[in-house]
């Protein structure tokens, strides 16, 4: 009796520990996430001033090596096409999961009222069974954090139209080495205004039909 008294004890004692560091991880990397979203809001600001002001070669440090030398040659683009009269970051948010990629300009889109619901039978539930274990996540720090930020162009004008816009963009941030870099899509700027960039997503490549 007493044996198995000691071995219960044991089970509890090891349940108590791993459920205290699971928790304990789960804080260290909420806390840091809160952490470095004070410094996303400065590397966002600081990005967005250098390119609203067309400052693309000093903001070009700021952005991931793999896609530096994209962005210069996309920013060609804009210097003599795009003007703006500033920017307003109107949200970040930090994960440690990657966030689901989306281009184009953020539009409201109201939601469709949904149908009547026909009256169902409430199914039984299906108990699951007690024998069953469910696999324990094993939770580390994250080598790599992940952001989203809304950012808004004021006054932009896309020559040679006269018209102006204040687009809202989405613009992907990633945390490593102990520093945000940015993953722009900069070229999206001359895409403002055209139907194909009220999208979420870039239409699919249609398939070369070989002539005759």
């Amino acid at each position: 009796m007493n044996r198995r008294l000691f071995s219960l004890l044991l089970l509890v004692t090891a349940a108590c520990l791993w459920l205290g560091a699971s928790c304990g991880i789960e804080r260290r990397i909420a806390d840091k996430m809160d952490d470095i979203q004070d410094d996303l809001w400065k590397s966002a600001g600081e990005f967005n001033r250098l390119v609203s002001w067309g400052y693309y070669d000093e903001a070009s440090a700021m952005v991931v090596s793999e896609r530096r030398a994209d962005f210069l040659m996309e920013v060609e683009l804009l210097r003599s096409h795009v003007t703006m009269e500033g920017y307003k970051i109107s949200l970040v948010q930090v994960s440690s999961a990657p966030f689901p990629r989306l281009r184009g300009e953020v539009v409201h889109q109201p939601k469709p009222l949904d149908p009547p619901e026909a009256m169902t039978p409430t199914p039984e539930p299906t108990p699951e069974p007690e024998d069953e274990e469910k696999p324990k996540e094993d939770l580390k720090m994250p080598k790599k954090f992940y952001a989203m930020v809304l950012v808004r162009f004021i006054n932009m004008s896309i020559k040679p139209s006269n018209r102006v816009y204040s687009p809202l963009l989405r613009q992907y941030w990633v945390w490593e080495n102990d520093e945000w870099m940015v993953d722009p899509e900069i070229r999206q700027l001359m895409d403002i205004g055209k139907p194909a960039a009220a999208g979420s997503a870039p239409p699919p490549d249609q398939p070369r039909v070989p002539g005759p």
